[in-house]
């Protein structure tokens, strides 16, 4: 699956950015989901992608979840302001 998301790219921040941001566009009006804050929608997706890569490439560990809140933050704040950015540019509200 050449050009598509693998579990290399979601370990790196621009990849766990970009794949939040995908994630958050399609979940952001259905359901409950509807009334949730944008920055808590974005930090909760971030931080499930987070888990869920190191859980599928073997490196989970529970020691580890200081470092996956903190990486999740940092995902979070990079998604947000991709997403002001690029918002911005094509006349949609963030």
């Amino acid at each position: 699956m050449e050009g598509l998301f693998t579990y290399a790219d979601l370990a790196t921040l621009s990849g766990a950015a970009m794949a939040t941001l995908l994630v958050v566009e399609f979940l952001k009006n259905i359901g409950r989901l509807k009334g949730w804050s944008m920055r808590g929608l974005i930090l909760t997706v971030a931080l499930t992608l987070i888990i869920i890569t190191n859980l599928a490439t073997g490196n989970f560990s529970f020691r580890d979840i200081p470092l996956y809140l903190l990486n999740g933050l940092l995902v979070a704040v990079s998604a947000t302001g991709s997403r002001q950015m690029f918002g911005s540019k094509i006349g949609t509200r963030t």
